[in-house]
């Protein structure tokens, strides 16, 4: 039979996900989905939508998101560590010293990058320079995330909760580490909370996008109850008044991001299995579609700093049902 004795051992070693599995009577064959996973950058041409050029991320396929340098450079996260990438693909470097467990990293400006780590004291939003080195921790722990820069560099906004059963609230920190951390006044309405996905800050600065999430109960048409539902949040940061309120496509999958222009909020909307980038107009007009894939899921998605070209991790999958059989000794 598979295994023998009490400690358990491995049946397959590659970098493909398996589900599904189930065993024979006799125990001595298993059948299982295996799902192969390839990843890919595809760029955009932000004004004709039409893609420029797709860089396979083979090697780098554990990326788990990316965003781009003031220069027109990429920042990538591998899960733990931050690589500099030119836009071709080319040329990459490992910033910091390799051994800090960063994620969800932004450039604040030419010389400094924010993101997120646990490598001390609970999970923090950490400021370093350009390179990755010099790093200096602006948080007390805590359940934290999603760090994004104010264009002037003088802020950085992000979710926060002192304890994983606590509801997140807005917060902000300075970038240069003065002051303590402060809750973002009037940013959840009473009876709404936030989901805990990327946030956006508007060109000028002025408005925070975020996502908020009605959990509280409501009759459907057919008087069952409705399932949450999702409503983008559009928050002044010139006053202390509570967000704005837009409702987004039902087919909602996740993330917000300010078009290059501020006129609208960028965000996922799956049908059909298929993943595009539809825009949503901040005066409350009809959305309308960005991307036109016509396969695979959407990661993450940034526009350049230019505004010029669109980059969009899509992840391409392929499944098989397989036999594992026990060799005969």
């Amino acid at each position: 039979m598979f295994g023998k004795g009490k400690e358990f051992q491995p049946i397959t070693r590659d970098a493909n996900s398996y589900d599904s599995l189930t065993a024979s009577e006799d125990g001595r064959r298993l059948a299982a989905i295996e799902t192969r996973t390839s990843n890919s950058l595809t760029f955009l041409d932000s004004s004709s939508g039409q893609a420029s050029h797709t860089i396979p991320l083979s090697r780098t396929n554990a990326f788990v998101d990316f965003n781009w340098t003031v220069d027109g450079n990429l920042l990538f996260n591998d899960g733990s560590r931050l690589w500099k990438l030119g836009p071709d693909g080319k040329n990459e470097s490992l910033l910091g010293d390799g051994t800090s467990q960063i994620f969800g990293a932004e450039a604040c400006g030419a010389r400094n990058i924010v993101y997120t780590s646990n490598i001390s004291e609970g999970t923090n939003i950490w400021r370093a320079q350009a390179d990755g080195l010099g790093a200096v921790r602006l948080t007390s722990g805590g359940r934290v995330g999603w760090p994004v820069c104010s264009p002037d560099q003088k802020w950085v906004y992000y979710f926060q909760a002192s304890d994983t059963d606590q509801p997140l609230s807005l917060s902000r920190v300075r970038l240069d580490g003065s002051g303590k951390p402060e809750m973002v006044p009037g940013s959840v309405p009473p009876g709404l909370s936030l989901d805990f996905a990327p946030i956006s800050i508007s060109p000028d600065g002025e408005t925070l996008a975020y996502i908020l999430l009605d959990t509280r109960p409501r009759a459907s048409a057919d008087n069952r109850p409705d399932s949450s539902r999702h409503t983008l949040a559009l928050l002044s940061l010139r006053s202390t008044n509570p967000p704005r309120q837009l409702d987004l496509n039902p087919h909602f999958a996740e993330g917000v991001a300010f078009t290059p222009d501020g006129k609208a909020v960028a965000c996922r909307i799956r049908e059909n299995g298929v993943e595009n980038i539809w825009a949503q107009p901040v005066d409350g007009s009809p959305g309308h579609q960005i991307t036109s894939f016509a396969s695979d899921h959407i990661g993450e998605f940034h526009w350049s700093p230019d505004g010029k070209s669109l980059g969009v991790i899509r992840s391409h999958s392929e499944s098989d049902v397989v036999l594992l059989q026990e060799s005969k000794p």
